[in-house]
């Protein structure tokens, strides 16, 4: 059975996994790269986990069997508090066109909606044409601001922002 749940401090092993599973898998997909989060200690990642604290930010894992099929998170614009930023989507290959990625989505949009936040932001790979696509589907609509990729300057990341209505 498929469950998509909120991050916490007990599930710091999984969420290890998952994150490390999509640095692994989607390398081009993330700002930060497995062999700089392979350094990470347990008290890092435990803190990342604390971190996530429902209520400025936020993760969810999707687990199956208890293993890690996917995540997100979802941080609060510490500058404008109505918005927020949709970071670490990621799918597990066996997974992905079943809908997972939408119901990802979901969750956070959840979230945003009944913590007032009225606009949710992303940055995708600009050769990242499937999340392009997930993204479209679900909403969200291209801002036309563009930014380097951090780990490799031939590529940049898409802007794209989603208007959320009120709860």
């Amino acid at each position: 059975m498929l469950n998509i749940i909120p991050i916490t401090p007990a599930l710091t092993h999984h969420y290890k996994q998952a994150r490390l599973c999509a640095l692994e898998d989607s390398p081009t997909a993330f700002a930060s790269t497995h062999a700089r989060e392979l350094q990470l200690t347990e008290t890092d990642w435990h803190n990342r986990a604390i971190s996530l604290d429902g209520l400025h930010r936020v993760g969810f894992l999707a687990l199956e069997a208890a293993q890690p099929v996917g995540i997100v998170a979802c941080f609060r614009d510490t500058t404008a508090p109505t918005h927020a930023d949709l970071i670490s989507m990621w799918v597990a290959p066996t997974h992905r066109a079943t809908g997972l990625a939408t119901a990802l989505l979901e969750a956070v949009h959840h979230w945003a909606a009944t913590h007032a936040i009225t606009h949710l932001r992303l940055l995708v790979t600009s050769i990242n044409a499937p999340a392009i696509a997930l993204y479209t589907r679900y909403g969200f609509t291209p801002t036309g601001h563009t930014e380097p990729y951090p780990n490799d300057p031939a590529l940049h990341e898409l802007e794209m922002i989603l208007p959320l209505s009120p709860k």
